[in-house]
């Protein structure tokens, strides 16, 4: 099952899609509960073939965001590479070079 996403979410992964062809990343910022995650995971979602770096400020905010995935009905993702920011961080080039899902 697909993620469906609210018509503001949808506007901004429209916009993230362009940033990430452009450049190779992008940036969503918006209030907290407004479903930022959701655009993050569609985005892996329609990229399966990329490796997706997602940062979190902890374990406990990343595994709540999967929670409400997963509510919703939502496919695993092998895609994705989680890292709490102090962990990257802490990771020099050659390591940050070497990140697998």
């Amino acid at each position: 099952m697909g993620i469906s996403l609210f018509p503001h979410n949808a506007e901004a992964y429209e916009a993230a899609t362009v940033m990430m062809e452009n450049t190779g990343k992008a940036a969503i910022i918006h209030p907290t509960g407004t479903g930022k995650s959701f655009i993050g995971f569609k985005l892996c979602e329609d990229n399966p073939d990329d490796t997706v770096c997602w940062l979190s400020p902890s374990d406990y905010i990343y595994n709540t965001q999967l929670q409400n995935r997963n509510n919703a009905g939502g496919d695993t993702l092998d895609n994705i590479a989680f890292f709490t920011y102090a962990k990257l961080m802490n990771m020099n080039d050659a390591e940050i070079a070497e990140i697998k899902p």
